[in-house]
């Protein structure tokens, strides 16, 4: 886990001055934007079903937000059916569904159909974001796209009216920078796929 401190070296040096407090406050809000966008903190869980009901908690940590869930297993078998809860039938409580499918209430909370027994295993596959109170990011999303997070929080500091690190031309520069660093990573997959194909058929 990287946290806030590990990116000052990229931030403070553009933003003499700014006390730390004011800079995790901003690499916070790009370290959110970035994670929502590109999606590139992505983890691995398990829970055991503690209790015959319905609703479930997603095995968060402390300082974690979901962005969304990408599949799960129940068991080992394999699912991809998300949905919103507003998806479910309106008799739901009464004639179960019985589509596979989780059906997420919130950013913490989801159901599952047909229910898992208790002590089934649930494994899911989560893109996460920092919460607001999150202390830092992954390692992986901080070595590969440190920078591109570090940039963002510049650009927010920069635009800043009446400090002494003020400075709205590097704020576009950055900015714009953080932008395309996020399409890039949004989008690395597809492109790396794209050409791939290209390759592939000799062009």
């Amino acid at each position: 886990m990287a946290v806030w401190a590990d990116f000052y070296p990229r931030v403070m040096p553009y933003v003499l001055g700014c006390p730390s407090p004011t800079v995790d406050a901003a690499l916070i809000d790009a370290a959110r934007e970035f994670c929502t966008k590109a999606k590139t903190w992505v983890v691995e869980r398990t829970l055991t079903i503690p209790a015959v009901q319905n609703l479930h908690d997603f095995p968060l940590l402390t300082g974690e937000e979901l962005v969304k869930v990408a599949r799960y297993t129940v068991n080992g078998k394999d699912h991809d059916k998300i949905m919103d809860v507003a998806d479910l039938p309106t008799d739901w409580q009464i004639n179960t569904p019985t589509t596979e499918a989780l059906y997420q209430k919130s950013a913490t909370e989801f159901l599952i159909f047909p229910a898992p027994a208790l002590t089934d295993v649930v494994v899911f596959t989560l893109y996460l974001q920092p919460a607001l109170d999150g202390t830092g990011v992954d390692d992986a999303t901080f070595n590969e796209h440190g920078k591109a997070i570090a940039q963002g929080a510049r650009a927010e500091l920069q635009r800043m009216p009446r400090q002494p690190w003020t400075d709205l031309n590097q704020a576009s520069i950055d900015g714009l920078q953080f932008v395309q660093a996020t399409h890039y990573a949004a989008n690395k997959d597809f492109l790396r796929m794209k050409e791939h194909r290209v390759k592939k058929a000799g062009l």
